[in-house]
């Protein structure tokens, strides 16, 4: 082996670990942001605080970050695609179609339960974010409307669902119904997942008639 390609693979090995070092280093971050968001608010968490309960420098943040409300946009991003991948693979096999569409927004308003003050903080950062991650956002939850858009398609096959129902339609009008009722749900003194799944019911029943 010349040494000229020697040195491509050299440096190809050194880009590799790089990367590695990156991702783990991001995924770090992300692990204690979290931990210290849920433990402590989003206003009592610093990026200092992080940086020093991860043990790397304040600037190394920056690096992947641009502020702490990007942040905060990371993390939630991550938790969010957990939680949906979770409510399909959960979904109850026996169940009605709409017994399903509520699971799945069960599980996900059962997330936005377990900090109020949090969730609130979360969607108020995130709701109009501009730049990557807002953008990143945005397409998640194209995404999501996209994946529920194919499963209502296998749930007409099953006929479970009318053939002749448009699914781009009711998995556009699920999402906002489901968006609506988990923003007027925080809005309120306390948020109740049973009564917000009411709401919801109501809401979608006459889209899968």
């Amino acid at each position: 082996m010349n040494m000229f390609i020697k040195k491509i693979m050299g440096n190809t090995n050194k880009s590799t670990r790089r990367n590695k070092q990156k991702e783990e280093t991001r995924q770090l971050i992300l692990t204690v942001a979290q931990k210290q968001f849920t433990e402590n608010g989003f206003a009592k968490t610093t990026m200092r605080s992080i940086a020093e309960e991860a043990e790397i420098a304040v600037g190394t943040i920056f690096v992947h970050f641009a502020d702490k409300s990007a942040l905060l946009a990371a993390t939630f991003y991550e938790i969010i695609a957990q939680q949906t991948e979770m409510a399909f693979a959960t979904l109850p096999a026996e169940a009605t179609l709409k017994a399903k569409l509520l699971h799945m927004a069960r599980s996900l308003y059962s997330y936005y339960a377990q900090d109020v003050t949090l969730s609130r903080t979360l969607l108020k950062e995130i709701l109009f974010m501009d730049g990557e991650w807002g953008d990143a956002h945005n397409q998640q939850a194209l995404t999501f409307i996209t994946s529920l858009a194919e499963w209502l398609k296998q749930e007409q096959e099953n006929g479970t669902l009318n053939r002749e129902a448009n699914v781009t339609i009711i998995a556009t009008s699920f999402f906002s119904h489901y968006l609506f009722v988990l923003i007027t749900g925080l809005r309120a003194p306390s948020f109740a997942v049973d009564a917000q799944i009411a709401q919801l019911d109501a809401l979608i029943s006459p889209i899968l008639n």
